[in-house]
C-alpha cells in the first residue's frame, strides 16, 4: 500500500512515487513541450494534444448509485482540477452508492438547497469512479471561494485520520490523466479544496500528495506512458 504513514512519514511515500515516475515525468514534459508547440502551430488545443493520452474509465452513472433529478443549475467550463475528500471514513463493506445518495439528499436538502450533489466525479476506496454532477455545471461547497471553472473530484475516506488506498490513489491518477485529455484541463491546474479556502479538505494524507506535486507528476507519467 503506497501510504503517507509510518516511518519516515511522508517523505518516505512521496520519494516513493517520484523515484517510480522520475523518468516518465522527464518523457511526458519534453513530449507534452514538444506536442503543445506543434499543435499550436496547427492551431490544436491542449485537448488535441493529450488526446487519447489515457483510456476511457468505466464510470457509474447517476442511475446506477439512484441519483435524484438535478435542479436547475449554473454552467461552466471546466478549467483546473480540485481536490476533495468526504471527511467520513467507510467500511470496507459500506454501501458506497447509498453513501453517495446520502450527500445527495443532505446536500439538496434544507440546510443548503444546492442543486445537486457537489461534486463533478467521486471515486470510493476501492478506486470505482461515480458520475456526480454535469462537469458542465458550477459545482457547490459549504466554503466561500470562486468555484466556477472548478472540476471538482471527491475522494470517499476521512485522510486526516487515515491513509489514501493504493487503489484509490492509483484510480484517481488514471482518472486524472483521462480528464486531462477529455476537457482539455491540464495536470498543471491539480490543487486542493485548502489551496482556496480556509479548510482541512482533503486532509492531510491526500493534501501531501497534491502540495509536494507527486500526483500531478504521476499523472504526467501516466500521460507519458499513453503517447
Amino acid at each position: 500500500m503506497i501510504s503517507p504513514t509510518g516511518t519516515g512519514g511522508f517523505k518516505s511515500a512521496t520519494d516513493r512515487w517520484r523515484g517510480l515516475t522520475r523518468v516518465l515525468v522527464s518523457k511526458a514534459r519534453k513530449s507534452i513541450k514538444r506536442g503543445s508547440a506543434l499543435a499550436a502551430a496547427a492551431g490544436w488545443g491542449l485537448g488535441a494534444v493529450m488526446a487519447g493520452a489515457a483510456e476511457e474509465p468505466e464510470i457509474v452513472s447517476r442511475s446506477g448509485w439512484d441519483a435524484l433529478e438535478a435542479r436547475p443549475y449554473a454552467d461552466q467550463v471546466p478549467e483546473r482540477f480540485t481536490i476533495h475528500h468526504s471527511a467520513v471514513q467507510l467500511d470496507p463493506d459500506a454501501d458506497y452508492a447509498g453513501h453517495l445518495r446520502n450527500i445527495q439528499v443532505w446536500g439538496m436538502g434544507a440546510a443548503r438547497n444546492w442543486s445537486d450533489i457537489p461534486y463533478h466525479f467521486i471515486l470510493d476506496p476501492e478506486g470505482v469512479v461515480y458520475e456526480g454532477r454535469h462537469p458542465g455545471t458550477k459545482g457547490e461547497s459549504n466554503t466561500d471561494y470562486e468555484i466556477e471553472a472548478h472540476l471538482q473530484i471527491n475522494l470517499m475516506g476521512d485522510f486526516n485520520e487515515h491513509p489514501v488506498p493504493e487503489k484509490q490513489f492509483e484510480a484517481l491518477v488514471a482518472f486524472l490523466a483521462w480528464c486531462s485529455g477529455e476537457f482539455e484541463i491540464a495536470p498543471e491546474t491539480i490543487r486542493a479544496h485548502r489551496d482556496f479556502a480556509p479548510t482541512a479538505c482533503p486532509g492531510e494524507h491526500l493534501y501531501e500528495y497534491v502540495k509536494s506535486g507527486v500526483l500531478r507528476e504521476a499523472v504526467e507519467a501516466s500521460i507519458a506512458k499513453e503517447n
